[in-house]
């Protein structure tokens, strides 16, 4: 067998991306900013629930009595809602410490 002269063939490594890496740090800052946006939102529903409700009561139109008393149920069912979020995210924060 002859032997080839000239360019040897190399071989190429191909690069391959790297995974990011789960920084613990980040996940926790997301997770404060989910925190203060769900008792943010909390806060302004229970505000107008009850701005509503008193509104409710002080009026004497009919008409404006019932719009802001189903606004007042509409916005504290979104109260109760945002509650509901807020606590499971209070769980989920006391199991991942375990």
């Amino acid at each position: 067998m002859a032997r080839r002269r000239g360019k040897t063939k190399r071989r190429v490594r191909r690069k391959v991306a790297r995974r990011a890496r789960k920084n613990a740090r980040a996940d926790n800052v997301s997770g404060k900013k989910r925190m203060g946006l769900v008792l943010k939102n909390l806060l302004v529903f229970l505000v107008l629930s009850l701005v509503s409700f008193i509104l409710s009561r002080l009026l004497n139109n009919l008409m404006l009595v019932n719009l802001f008393s189903l606004l007042s149920m509409i916005f504290i069912f979104l109260s109760v809602a945002f509650l509901l979020v807020l606590l499971v995210f209070l769980v989920l924060k006391i199991a991942r410490k375990r």
